[in-house]
């Protein structure tokens, strides 16, 4: 559809109108002339848009139609719209420029759609015409078939309406998918394979524009223009087939038939590092399979000598490398080959040094001698010495290359030589020969015992048995040649003669014979016997000290000694007692050189308790009808343990029973002496009584004070109080205060107590607590409360001898004055007529309710006339809020007779108190002394509304002036 394109004349011829009338009707022109102009104008313009709007209503195109598009696999297709299109389908509008606007289809395309060359749109060019004659199509994918739907939005360039045309496209195919390629094969690399097939017989009727490898298993795909394509991300060692399929702008063909198998492999890992052990100019490296295969089996396995470059190669581990230099340092690689190649070298293992071998010449020393130390004998083929240990080390031992022998038997030694850095180890030789065994050797000198014409000979065995084990020991007596025989120590002579002295010597015997005597032993004598007679004393009172008695056969002297020192102990022949229990005795006589020693005789007796001491004098402590009595226990406990005590009250006998120190005594009267006495009991019974303690008295704390009253001062109150009406049973030694809040205490012997260090204007209550012996009393009943305040205040005057001296009353019982009151020079300073002489008295309170009343006394009287006047605010406080501060005079203040006491009264927030805070009152005051003439009375002045009603009225008359010379102007 074609366009028509409007002149802009009829717009300029508009403007221009326009332009003539506004131009020559401005300034003082009448309007009327100007808005004809502006009329004709208007109408002008109506007959334009009229002309416009008909042409707009002849050209607008239509909303919808059906075009036929044939697929043929491309990306894009461009449509030139026929006559029937033009006519039906054509979305073109009026104007020039970039009118036009967006389309969209439903499978998502979408572009723009502009009115010049470029584009979706097609344009055509004719003079004075702007047209379109197709458009450029995207399907969805390529080979796609079926309805799409185009949408073009316009917006007409003359009359601004919008629109759409919903263009209908009937997409038909006109290719079909390809067949499927042929001749799959596939060979392997590391992790992937490279596929080649042969493209398939049909096309299906469309270009073929790729290829699709799928591999099985694992399902990886690989895409490719052409063959070979190769599909990497494959598992080594795991076996695939692969299958193809071609690709035309119809869509993907069927897949081809799989390929034969392949299995994708790489070289072997790297194998650990190897280990080797070095031979005679040859090494055995040993080595482990590396982590991984390649995906293949190894076939072989290379090592390098990693100093010369050498290698030896073999199907597994150990590879023995030859052709080495004895003495020289050799380190190894490893390295795994598989069908696919050969891995990485593994790192170097331990150096080692190959080295020549040695041999030893050992000969047997044939059978030896125990008690001997011979010397071994060996070469070895390297020159180098050898080396000797003992195999049999309970036999024979060596150091160096002397034997030494521990037993007879079979001694093996073994025969060494190290090697160095040039010579290997040589074997081992060992040689296997017999100890003989020899007599032991003599004993040490026996030790002997006499008896009753018997000796008891005692002997160690020789430092060496001759290497076989001692069979027996024979004694034998110096003085007679007597023998006797025993398998071990001691050895018993009989028939010896006694009080004559004999010798001994010994001689040891194994499996080779007997040794060497022994030295002699020391000399003894064989005595007669003796017996002890020792009768049994019996049973024994502890705390006696009874003496023994008993006789010996011999007549020699008996000792006795005690073999129970936990109960009894013997001096002499006297015993003494430890405690009670068994006594046991042992009787003695040691003998002399005619006798020997004595059987010993014990006995065994009892040793009865008896009761107990006294104890010392007790100590007693007094309490609330009790007393705790201390004491030691007696210095002797009668041989039995005590097991327990009792103390007799003196007066009233009442006694009390402990097993030790301190003993509780109750029941007693406070305010009553009492004295105790204490006795001691153990199995036996009760011993005596102690000496009486010293005299206590039993009390209790005192009862609480009573009617405690406070008196305030000055940051201080007088507290009275009344005695308790008990003391407790024991003096009343002093009394405690304690002010609350703060808990400030004071102490004293009686009433009153004065607490200082309070805070005017603080109202505190008082508690009282009484002492004695016993200790502190229960706090008394709280006082009512109390408030320290400061009442009074004295200072010098300005102009005056002597002291002033301020007093404040009134206010409740709370009121306090500040301790910055006081007398002082005018701190704000009045006219000049009105003179202050004597300064000012300033007073800050507290804690006031109501009205406070100030009494001043000057010490020299004021003179006659003296006004009063107070610095602050003349009117009372609203709202707490006080006006601002002046000095005025104060009425209602009195005098005395005297002039030297000023009295008046300031209420809080009143007129004169200058601090808005309710219950402090803030007065400065002072004494004004005027001359003899009185103040001229003031004048009073015109109210404030009467000034404001003139000005208002000589404001409007002024502004009726200026508008009336305005006229005149």
């Amino acid at each position: 559809m074609q366009a028509f394109a409007l002149s802009s004349k009829f717009f300029v011829l508009f403007m221009h109108i326009l332009l003539h009338f506004f131009s020559r009707y401005s300034g003082r022109r009448f309007l009327a002339d100007a808005r004809m102009g502006v009329k004709t104008a208007w109408l002008t313009l109506f007959m334009l848009f009229g002309m416009a709007g008909t042409s707009l209503a002849d050209t607008a195109p239509s909303t919808s139609c059906t075009i036929n598009i044939t697929n043929t696999g491309a990306a894009s297709y461009t449509y030139i719209y026929t006559l029937q299109n033009l006519n039906q389908c054509d979305p073109g509008v009026h104007g020039m420029g970039s009118g036009g606007g967006v389309f969209t289809d439903t499978n998502g395309n979408t572009g723009g759609v502009p009115t010049s060359a470029g584009g979706n749109l097609l344009p055509n060019s004719q003079p004075g015409y702007q047209y379109f004659n197709g458009f450029i199509y995207t399907p969805p994918s390529i080979g796609y078939t079926g309805n799409d739907t185009v949408v073009i939005y316009y917006q007409d360039q003359l009359s601004a309406l919008f629109g759409i045309v919903n263009l209908t496209l009937n997409v038909t195919g006109g290719a079909t998918a390809p067949g499927a390629p042929t001749g799959v094969s596939a060979i392997p690399g590391n992790a992937l394979a490279s596929v080649s097939f042969t493209a398939p017989s049909s096309n299906g009727g469309a270009a073929i524009i790729g290829y699709t490898v799928t591999a099985t298993p694992d399902g990886n795909t690989a895409s490719g223009a052409s063959s070979p394509i190769n599909v990497t991300g494959l598992t080594n060692g795991t076996t695939y087939t692969f299958t193809v399929k071609a690709i035309n702008s119809a869509g993907t063909g069927i897949a081809s038939v799989s390929s034969s198998p392949v299995t994708p492999r790489t070289v072997p890992g790297t194998p650990a590092a190897p280990t080797a052990i070095a031979g005679d100019g040859t090494a055995s490296v040993s080595f482990s399979a590396p982590a991984s295969n390649g995906g293949a089996t190894i076939t072989s396995y290379t090592v390098t000598v990693f100093e010369t470059g050498a290698t030896f190669t073999g199907a597994s581990s150990p590879i023995t490398v030859t052709g080495l230099t004895n003495g020289t340092d050799y380190t190894f690689t490893v390295r795994a080959s598989n069908i696919a190649g050969t891995g990485p070298a593994s790192l170097r293992s331990t150096a080692v040094i190959p080295k020549a071998a040695q041999t030893i010449t050992f000969n047997n020393p044939g059978t030896l001698n125990f008690g001997t130390t011979p010397t071994l004998s060996a070469s070895a083929s390297s020159f180098y010495p050898v080396n000797f240990s003992s195999a049999t080390t309970s036999v024979c031992t060596v150091s160096g290359s002397t034997l030494f022998f521990v037993t007879a038997g079979t001694c093996t030694i073994n025969a060494n030589q190290a090697g160095n850095s040039v010579f290997a180890a040589a074997p081992q030789v060992q040689q296997t020969f017999a100890v003989s065994a020899i007599v032991p050797g003599a004993p040490a000198a026996p030790t002997a015992t006499a008896g009753n014409t018997t000796a008891s000979v005692s002997f160690s065995a020789p430092t060496s048995n001759g290497g076989a084990a001692i069979t027996s020991y024979t004694v034998t007596v110096v003085e007679t040649g007597a023998t006797f025989s025993s398998a071990a120590s001691p050895i018993s002579v009989t028939g010896l003669t006694n009080g004559t002295a004999y010798t001994f010597t010994v001689k040891a015997t194994n499996s080779a014979g007997t040794g060497p005597a022994s030295g002699a032993s020391t000399a003894v004598t064989p005595k007669a016997t003796q017996s002890i007679t020792f009768n049994n004393p019996g049973s024994q009172n502890f705390g006696t000290t009874p003496t023994l008695t008993a006789t010996a056969s011999s007549t020699l002297a008996v000792a006795f000694s005690s073999a129970t020192t936990g109960v009894c102990t013997v001096s002499g022949g006297t015993l003494t007692f430890v405690t009670a229990g068994n006594c046991t005795i042992n009787a003695n006589q040691a003998g002399d050189a005619s006798f020997g020693a004595a059987p010993q005789v014990q006995q065994t007796f009892a040793v009865n308790a008896i009761v107990p001491g006294a104890p010392a004098a007790p100590t007693a402590t007094a309490g609330n009808t009790t007393a705790s009595v201390s004491y030691t226990p007696p210095a002797s406990n009668g041989g039995a343990a005590i097991t327990g005590y009792t103390v007799t009250v003196s007066p009233g006998g009442a006694t009390f029973s402990g097993v030790a120190s301190p003993i509780s005594v109750t029941g007693l009267t406070n305010g009553t002496a009492y004295t105790f006495t204490v006795k001691a009991t153990n199995s036996a019974g009760t011993g005596a009584a102690s000496t009486a303690s010293t005299a206590v008295t039993p009390s209790t704390v005192p009862g609480a004070p009573t009617g405690v009253v406070g008196t305030a001062g000055n940051g201080q109150v007088s507290v009275a109080f009344t005695a308790p009406a008990s003391d407790g049973g024991g003096a009343i030694t002093g009394y405690t205060v304690t002010a609350s809040p703060g808990g400030a205490t004071v102490s004293g012997a009686a009433s009153p107590l004065v607490v200082t260090g309070l805070t005017n204007g603080t109202a505190y209550t008082f508690t009282v607590t009484a002492t004695n012996q016993a200790g502190a009393s229960a706090a008394s009943t709280a006082s009512a409360a109390v408030t320290p305040r400061l009442l009074t205040v004295s200072n010098t005057v300005p102009g005056m001898a002597g002291t002033a001296t301020a007093t404040l009353s009134g206010g409740g019982s709370s009121c306090t004055l500040k301790p910055t009151s006081g007398f002082g020079s005018v701190s704000n300073p009045a006219s000049a007529d009105k003179p202050m002489p004597y300064g000012e008295y300033a007073f800050e309170s507290t804690s006031c309710t109501g009205t406070v009343t100030m009494a001043i006394t000057y010490p020299q009287a004021l003179p006659a006339g003296v006004q009063f006047w107070k610095f602050g605010p003349a009117t009372a406080a609203v709202g707490n809020v006080v006006a601002a501060s002046t000095w005025f005079q104060l009425s209602g203040v009195s005098i005395s007779g005297d002039r030297k006491t000023v009295t008046y009264s300031i209420a809080d927030n009143g007129a004169g108190d200058s601090d808005g805070t309710v219950g402090s009152i803030r007065d400065p005051f002072a004494p004004v002394v005027l001359a003899a003439a009185s103040d001229p009375a003031a004048i009073p002045v015109d109210a404030p509304w009467a000034l404001v009603s003139l000005s208002a009225m000589l404001g409007l008359l002024a502004v009726r002036w200026q508008r009336r010379q305005a006229r005149r102007g």
